[in-house]
């Protein structure tokens, strides 16, 4: 009898171990961020409260750095589930969902507070179910940051001093269509091969949060930053949509919360790392200019609302433009 009793304990403790083992699952996470960037500290975030709330469920590789291409390849990486999970800019999938390119209107949001209102609320998930058609499905959003200026020629104060600067920006036509109502010429290009275009001069300048520039060490290219907050850049969390059907639903709800504690972890940290990344620029010998003719940009930017509004609806605009 004894012997049935301890047969029986030893096959249901290998089956649980076997049990255990199988419910492990590998997943990978693919982003451009490299260390102590937005996506880097987005995509650790996440992969922690996994962990935390499911402990031992999910084994999830964390692919930034642009190991596995731009965010275009990213992008349909995650579409057709080569890639399982996926950090990306809003601006960087905008020409593939229009209507997340409210997000990069410019000059629309007052600062991150505002931004993270609007995007961790009702209106975040309503632009959020834009990407339902797309083989995915979103999580949510997170913090990117204020996209500012830099070039490697002159101080630039007000938008007739971008007049003749090759200005990289990422291959969206809001951001063509900013730079171009700001007076430089637009350089669209894929990420990976901007610092090399900076540092042989195939372009004099690009726009980016400051934790990108200083984390790319832009600062080796480009002596000028203009701290012009133009557009707000944010971050949208995915996972393909055949790995989430497959999901249970403590499993589904766990990648959710994953997804809100990254938005609302990290808008603090890059907003306080910003203040500091401000001061060690200097101290390296970038001129920062905090000071500019800011209602300058907004009206030269002006003509372009009709084209948001029409885009996006003039009820959106208000509505994240009322967010208190």
């Amino acid at each position: 009898m004894f012997k049935k009793v301890l047969v029986t304990l030893t096959a249901t403790a290998v089956l649980g171990a076997v049990s255990v083992t199988q419910a492990a699952q590998n997943l990978i996470l693919a982003h451009i961020g490299i260390s102590d960037s937005a996506h880097e500290l987005a995509a650790t975030t996440v992969i922690t409260q996994i962990a935390r709330r499911l402990p031992g469920r999910f084994k999830i590789e964390n692919k930034g750095g642009s190991t596995l291409g731009g965010e275009v390849d990213i992008w349909e990486g995650v579409k057709l589930g080569t890639v399982d999970l996926a950090i990306l800019t809003t601006g960087a999938i905008t020409p593939s969902v229009p209507p997340l390119g409210v997000l990069s209107v410019p000059f629309l949001f007052r600062d991150s507070d505002h931004a993270g209102k609007v995007l961790n609320g009702p209106m975040g998930q309503e632009l959020g179910a834009s990407l339902k058609t797309h083989g995915v499905v979103f999580l949510g959003f997170a913090e990117h940051g204020f996209r500012h200026l830099s070039n490697s020629k002159r101080p630039v104060q007000r938008p007739e001093d971008l007049a003749g600067l090759r200005i990289r920006v990422i291959p969206n036509p809001i951001y063509e269509m900013t730079f171009k109502a700001l007076g430089a010429e637009v350089v669209p290009m894929a990420w990976p091969t901007v610092y090399g275009a900076l540092d042989d001069g195939r372009i004099d300048g690009q726009e980016n949060p400051l934790l990108t520039f200083s984390g790319s060490h832009f600062e080796r290219v480009q002596k000028h930053l203009t701290l012009t907050g133009h557009i707000y850049s944010g971050l949208v969390i995915l996972v393909n949509a055949d790995i989430y059907q497959q999901m249970k639903p403590d499993e589904r709800q766990a990648l959710s919360e994953a997804a809100h504690a990254a938005g609302e972890e990290t808008r603090p940290v890059l907003v306080a790392r910003d203040q500091a990344i401000v001061a060690k620029l200097r101290q390296k010998g970038v001129a920062v200019v905090e000071t500019l003719d800011r209602p300058a940009f907004v009206k030269a930017v002006k003509p372009l609302w009709p084209t948001w509004e029409k885009r996006f609806g003039a009820s959106l605009l208000q509505r994240i433009r009322d967010t208190q």
